[in-house]
Order: structure tokens, then C-alpha cells, then sequence
């Protein structure tokens, strides 16, 4: 018995016309080796198409890199791959116009101007990179939108250690900055950009900036440790700015914690501040300071002249100066707390502000110094401070079941 199909045999030469068809459409990736098959850099990326891995050889290389207009190639090195061009005016690393391009393991050595420099590029990812000695900055990104700076270090820039500048969401992730003669890390005129997880140790001036110089805008700094800064362990100026659970230690000639006006509508939360000269100073608008820590500062433990500023639950400890040094008009402190301050637990210069409970314990001086006016205090406590508990020096307030050893009006 026979059988029949509509199905059409398809030939062996049709067969292989067609696989060969497939394959020409298709994105073949390729992985060129320098100096293996290629004598320079610059070779194998003029060489290099969409999908391609440049791969350098363990050795010196003296030529400035420029990865210029390239999409979805990694460039990375095989062992340890050393840089060494560049000039004054010429970036020893150049990534401009690229998209997903990768630049991983590398090792930039006594660049005399920038160590690595990207601009207009999208969704470029530096990984793994070590930048020692350069002349300028470090890394620095420009014009550009979904970088990643993840894993790199930077020893001794002349500049800054990683700078990002004019740019859409970027992250730096992971990447330890030693040694700058400015800024560890600093983030300007920028949008949606996240410091996380970094160390920033011995900057000449701040650890890490975030609209230090231009405004930011939704930028977030969580869980980095930044060491023995110059300036201000962190500080921020900007809108919508997000500090959490950073450590902050030995910033002694500034603050380790800086929101500098104007900054409508920041958050520092669950922040570790030890040894600072002051533990936070902010002049900005509607902070919030939920759940910070300040341990012996210098100076005061959280100093702020913003209005309409809210402090809830942070401790300060052993405070140099007072506690807490408030002005500005409005807002709210609560469950907030000093012990040990040298100067005043609290020294309230606020107006039409609320204050409720707080506590002020075994203080050099006051409990609660009160000079502002048209403040309601509700539930607080002080006891054991060496001048009295209260003393209000302006009157017009209004206190409501607190609990005061010794009072002063």
C-alpha cells in the first residue's frame, strides 16, 4: 500500500544553500587576540564587528586605546595586561560612542592625564579595571547613560578617583578609590545615579560628592565605608537625594555627613558615623534623618538649619560639642536621643517646630537648651546633665508631660 505527502522534499544542495543563508544572516562572534593575530590594540578593534571579544595577552602596552562607535564588544585582558599611553591631553583608555560595549581587566599605570575616560556612550560596562597614578581622574564618564563601574580600583589619581558628569542612570558599584587629591568619587550634573558598596579611603577632599559642584537629582549613596577623608565623608546637594546604611569614619575637618542647600526631599537613613568633626550638617529643605548614628564627634553630633527638616530615632553619643544644634523654621524632632555630650543634649534654636520624645541624659551642660519660640514639647526626658535639664531662653513654648530633672525659665 502506497502513501502519499504534501510535504516537498527539500534537496541536499537546497539544504545547504540554506544553511548557508542562515549563517550569513546571522552575527558570527569572533575572538581576536592581540598581539597574537593582531600586532597592536588598534588593529584588532578597527578588525572587531557586533558581538566580537578583543583579547590582550599578559604584557605592556604603550599605545593609547581609543574604542570608538562599536557595539556589543568586550575588550579584556588575559592576565596581567598593563597600559601605559596616553598623554596631558589624551586618556590612556577612550570609550566614546559605543553601545554594550565591556571593558574588563585591565591594569592603567602612570597615566599622565586621564586613566580612563567614556563619553556619549549607552550601557557600557567597565569591570575589573585598576587605575594607579594617573594624572587626572581616574575613570571618568560624560554624556552617557547606563554605565556600569563595577569591581575597578583607583590609586592615586591627581584628580579625582572616579568622576561622573552630564550623565543619565549610571552605577558605581563595588570599587575601592585610595589616595585622590580631590574627591574619591564624585557624581555631577547627573540623574538617577547609585554609589553602592564602594571604599573610598585618604581623599584630599570629599569622599564622596554627589552634587558637590552641580546639582543631582535622584541619586542614591548606600553601603559604601569611606575613611580618613579631607572634606566630608559624604555630601550631597541636590533634589531627592537618598543616603542609607553608609559607615563614615575620622572625616576630621569636616563633616562625615554633609546635605548642603539647596536639597529638597532627602532621606539619610541608618548611617554609622564615627570620630567626624560633626556627625551631619544640613541646610537643606524637608530632610528626613531617620535611624543615623554618631559616635564621638568632634564637634556636634547633627547640626541642621533647614526648615520643615524631620529627625526620628537617631542617637547621638559622646558628642565633642552639643548633640543636636537645630534652626530654621518647622518640622519635627522624635525619639531621638544624646548621651554624654560635652556641650548641650540638645541646643534648640528652631521655630513653630515640634519636639517629642527625646531624650537628653549625663550632658557637661544642658539637657535642652531652648532658644527658639512658638515649640511644642511633648513626652521628652532629661536627667543628670551638669547645668540643669531645661533651659528655656526665649520663652512662648509649650510643654506638655515631660519629664525634667531640673528646669530653668
Amino acid at each position: 500500500m502506497s502513501t502519499t505527502t504534501s510535504a516537498r522534499r527539500i534537496s541536499s544542495s537546497a539544504r545547504a544553500a540554506l544553511a548557508t543563508a542562515l549563517l550569513a544572516a546571522g552575527a558570527r562572534a569572533d575572538v581576536l587576540h592581540v598581539p597574537g593575530e593582531f600586532p597592536t590594540v588598534a588593529e584588532a578593534l578597527a578588525a572587531a564587528q557586533t558581538g566580537d571579544e578583543v583579547v590582550l595577552a599578559a604584557g605592556s602596552y604603550t599605545e593609547a586605546i581609543v574604542v570608538h562607535g562599536l557595539t556589543d564588544v568586550v575588550l579584556r585582558g588575559q592576565g596581567q595586561v598593563i597600559l601605559g599611553g596616553g598623554d596631558l591631553l589624551t586618556p590612556a583608555l577612550e570609550v566614546s560612542s559605543c553601545n554594550g560595549v565591556t571593558i574588563d581587566h585591565l591594569r592603567i599605570v602612570d597615566a599622565p592625564g586621564l586613566g580612563v575616560f567614556v563619553g556619549q556612550c549607552t550601557n557600557v560596562t567597565l569591570s575589573r579595571l585598576r587605575v594607579e597614578h594617573a594624572g587626572a581622574d581616574g575613570i571618568e564618564a560624560g554624556e552617557s547613560a547606563g554605565v556600569l563601574v563595577d569591581r575597578c580600583r583607583v590609586d592615586g589619581a591627581g584628580q579625582r578617583g572616579i568622576e561622573i558628569v552630564e550623565a543619565g542612570p549610571m552605577t558605581v558599584s563595588r570599587c575601592t578609590v585610595t589616595g585622590t587629591t580631590l574627591e574619591g568619587i564624585a557624581v555631577g550634573d547627573a540623574s538617577d545615579c547609585t554609589v553602592e558598596r564602594c571604599h573610598v579611603t585618604g581623599s584630599g577632599t570629599d569622599g564622596i560628592s554627589l552634587g558637590g559642584n552641580d546639582l543631582v537629582v535622584s541619586c542614591r549613596a548606600h553601603k559604601n565605608v569611606v575613611l580618613d577623608s579631607g572634606g566630608s565623608g559624604i555630601k550631597s546637594r541636590g533634589t531627592d537625594v537618598v543616603i542609607t546604611d553608609n559607615r563614615v569614619q575620622a572625616s576630621l575637618a569636616a563633616a562625615g555627613m554633609a546635605l548642603i542647600s539647596p536639597s529638597p526631599g532627602g532621606i539619610a537613613e541608618g548611617n554609622r558615623i564615627v570620630g567626624c568633626l560633626v556627625g551631619i550638617t544640613s541646610g537643606a529643605t524637608g530632610i528626613l534623618l531617620h535611624d543615623n548614628r554618631v559616635i564621638q564627634p568632634a564637634s556636634d553630633g547633627i547640626e541642621y538649619g533647614g526648615d520643615d527638616s524631620v529627625l526620628t530615632d537617631n542617637r547621638v553619643l559622646h558628642a565633642g560639642g552639643n548633640g543636636y544644634s537645630t534652626g530654621g523654621a518647622g518640622g519635627a524632632i522624635t525619639g531621638c536621643r544624646s548621651l554624654h555630650a560635652a556641650g548641650d543634649g540638645f541646643a534648640l534654636g528652631s521655630n513653630d517646630a515640634t519636639f517629642t520624645g527625646n531624650t537628653a541624659n549625663a550632658g557637661a551642660q544642658r539637657g535642652f537648651k531652648v532658644s527658639g519660640t512658638n515649640n511644642v514639647f511633648v513626652g521628652n526626658e532629661a536627667h543628670g546633665n551638669a547645668d540643669n535639664d531645661l533651659e528655656d531662653l526665649a520663652g512662648g513654648n509649650v510643654y506638655l508631660e515631660n519629664d525634667f530633672g531640673t528646669t530653668l525659665f
